[in-house]
């Protein structure tokens, strides 16, 4: 599962993606823009929830809305919520510096240093009425 939260009170940070990862550590992933693209970088944590209680106490519980999305695809980059990938990563092979997201079932290579400005469509995942702090 992952957890992302749009921050209302921050000009640097327009969202942020909790990540669960294997042995129930998380990623959090911080985003300069509110259009959908990798994350300006990220932070390890121990548990969703000591991820969850760092955004509240950085950004104030009042100031964020909270979504719950599903997984990403297998050998998708996890900051994204549209489908991306590194080509050739699903056989083993990545070519690094390059990326592909999923349009109409078909892989599109792009530039990742121009990438294209997609909408976060927020009626594809799940708001949340609190915070999920037992997660």
């Amino acid at each position: 599962m992952r957890y992302i939260a749009v921050i209302e009170n921050d000009p640097d940070v327009a969202r942020v993606m909790i990540v669960e990862i294997e042995h129930n550590a998380a990623l959090l992933f911080e985003f300069a823009s509110e259009f959908d693209g990798g994350s300006k970088g990220d932070d390890w944590f121990e548990s969703v929830s000591e991820a969850i209680a760092c955004v509240i106490d950085d950004y104030g519980d009042s100031s964020i809305t909270w979504f719950a999305a599903e997984d990403q695809q297998i050998h998708c980059q996890q900051d994204w919520i549209t489908p991306a990938r590194v080509p050739g990563r699903e056989t083993g092979s990545p070519i690094f510096g390059r990326l592909e997201l999923l349009v109409d079932d078909e892989w599109i290579e792009f530039n990742p240093e121009d990438p294209p400005e997609i909408e976060i469509d927020y009626s594809s995942v799940t708001r949340l009425d609190a915070p999920p702090l037992n997660a």
